[in-house]
């Protein structure tokens, strides 16, 4: 069992993604609001001093991480919403930040780019 040294910042899902995602149903099926959580979307992040560092980082990284959370359900970008700022980031998503990270696996882990 390991301590990984960086921090999680959760993206769960709130009522304008949920409409958003929705909207591309086509009669199929939808996201309700009690399955919001399934639809999280995690990052790792540096383990910065201060939770203030923290929520710096996230606000300067907003776009970015809206735009991987908006690509797990739509790769167009065509469809994605104009606006991908930190204050669209906080109307869309929840963010939660957990500081301890512990990984209970006993095989290495394994790390690939997700822009490649």
């Amino acid at each position: 069992m390991d301590i990984v040294n960086r921090v999680a910042v959760v993206l769960v899902p709130k009522k304008p993604y949920l409409d958003w995602a929705n909207s591309f149903a086509d009669g199929g099926p939808t996201i309700l609001p009690a399955e919001a959580r399934e639809h999280a979307v995690a990052f790792l992040v540096p383990d910065l001093e201060l939770l203030e560092e923290t929520q710096q980082f996230i606000t300067e990284n907003s776009a970015r991480m809206f735009e991987y959370a908006l690509l797990g359900w739509m790769e167009d970008e065509r469809d994605w919403p104009k606006f991908r700022n930190h204050l669209t980031l906080r109307e869309w998503f929840d963010v939660e930040v957990h500081d301890l990270l512990i990984d209970l696996g006993n095989d290495p882990i394994e790390v690939r780019r997700a822009d490649a």
